[in-house]
């Protein structure tokens, strides 16, 4: 069943997030905003069980081994009740618009390394060239540099979390070396290239966490410098999380990542400037691209309903995008109207799901139900069913008989449970239709007579070209 498969997919995503950094509420939500556009709440439940399965683990499997001294959160930090001041707002936003659009940038950069793949040489084309690729590039500009390099994401990102000077980090002790500025700028901006290679290998290496590390370092950046211009009470590893927070909601579009900022570090401490650098940076992105979850569906030609982003386009009726002409079928129909109605269809892809809506008669047009090209086109090529009816009919009438008309509805499978929206049906009620049925195309009646067919496709091809 797709609706179950895609309540499976919801929970699996949701337990993922949940079980790799110990955020069940942030994980529930994640999968809301990544896998439905429209989601129904009798499915809560079960991402909540699951999620609550997956917390148990990271809390359990965190008691063994030594890599982790932490059991409560994923990252270690110690930051004050309040540890910011009102002033540093202004400063929070600045950060938050910088790296808002540099997230839509990594999105660019993804884009055009996945456009180079498909059309850059053999090299580059051929999977296992392209991983020795990204794997050569990645230990010769990450080994040379110093140890903050060569640790985990997960270390590097305590470190930068770190409330004192970042060269009594607990995992390296060589930020400082020569500098931290030189240290960090090349820590961003190597991750930043090197993670938007690393999606685009054949079993990629994850996301989250890499441009979290990206956005931690870039804050981390803009903290010290104001440390060190005497602002004392500024705290350095402040700016990393709203750094990291809105970074990443500019990459994957998704809000929910000030949740799993919180459950991440178990602190609120920065509640305010969290939840502000989460909108702004989402808002600035999609000023630049889509959401990298966004770009990687359409790259893998996977479904992906469209987004309205005039106020008026909302009440807009779908008569202002339909196709005016639809493809019809009497449902008492001959030989050469099969053959007609083929031949007259837009089908130029050959499409078998391609449907045709079964009407009373081509006049009136009343809509009964539909069926499909790769059922009308079986139809057309049983030629013992035509013959067993000519022969039937020539008995009865001598030897020059009507044109034989087969009941669609009795000699091939219909749908009956298609849709024939009314005309006056608005653009977004169409849009939450095509969500729920998984459909790619609609008919639309005026007093149930059918005047035209709407396609999914096409209200996407003008959402992206800004005109709804």
């Amino acid at each position: 069943s797709p609706a179950l498969k895609k309540q499976i997919l919801a929970a699996a995503c949701a337990v993922g997030v949940s079980s790799t950094f110990g955020a069940p509420i942030g994980g529930v939500l994640f999968s809301i905003e990544v896998t439905s556009s429209l989601y129904q709440t009798s499915e809560y439940w079960k991402s909540f069980f699951c999620v609550v399965c997956g917390a148990f683990a990271f809390k359990e499997l965190s008691n063994f081994g030594q890599s982790r001294t932490n059991v409560v959160s994923l990252f270690t930090t110690n930051f004050e009740p309040l540890p910011y001041q009102f002033l540093e707002l202004p400063l929070f936003v600045l950060l938050s618009v910088a790296c808002g659009y540099l997230g839509g940038a990594f999105v660019l950069v993804h884009q055009s390394i996945a456009e180079l793949r498909k059309t850059g040489p053999q090299l580059v084309r051929n999977s296992y060239s392209f991983a020795l690729i990204v794997s050569l590039l990645t230990g010769a500009m990450l080994f040379p540099l110093g140890d903050f390099m060569q640790f985990s994401l997960h270390n590097a990102i305590d470190d930068l979390f770190v409330n004192d000077d970042i060269s009594m980090a607990s995992h390296s002790r060589s930020w400082n070396e020569p500098t931290k500025y030189i240290n960090l700028l090349l820590f961003a901006w190597l991750k930043f290239l090197l993670a938007a290679l690393a999606i685009n290998l054949p079993i990629p290496c994850g996301l989250f966490t890499p441009v979290f590390a990206v956005g931690a370092a870039i804050g981390r950046f803009l903290g010290e410098i104001l440390h060190d211009l005497g602002a004392q009470d500024i705290t350095p590893g402040g700016y990393a999380l709203v750094g990291a927070a809105s970074f990443t909601a500019g990459a994957t579009g998704t809000v929910s990542t000030a949740v799993i900022v919180f459950e991440l570090t178990n602190q609120l401490s920065y509640m305010l400037p969290v939840l502000l650098s989460v909108l702004i940076g989402h808002a600035s992105a999609r000023q630049v691209s889509l959401s990298i979850y966004e770009s990687l569906a359409r790259a893998k030609n996977l479904p992906n309903f469209p987004h309205i982003t005039k106020q008026t386009s909302y009440s807009m009726p779908v008569t202002h995008v339909m196709h005016p002409v639809a493809p019809c079928i009497p449902r008492f129909v001959t030989r050469e109207g099969v053959e007609a109605a083929l031949l007259r269809a837009d089908n130029s892809t050959l499409d078998p799901n391609y449907l045709f809506a079964i009407v009373d008669n081509l006049q009136d047009k009343f809509f009964l139900a539909s069926v499909s090209w790769k059922s009308l086109h079986l139809l057309l090529q049983n030629k013992r069913l035509w013959r067993h009816d000519a022969d039937a009919a020539m008995d009865h009438q001598g030897a020059n008989p009507p044109a034989i008309e087969l009941d669609l509805f009795r000699y091939t499978r219909v749908d009956r449970s298609t849709l024939c929206l009314p005309h006056w049906t608005t653009l977004n009620d169409a849009i939450n239709f095509f969500d729920i049925h998984k459909r790619k195309s609609f008919f639309v009646g005026r007093m149930q007579s059918v005047v035209g067919k709407l396609y999914l496709r096409d209200i996407a091809r003008e959402c992206d070209d800004g005109k709804l």
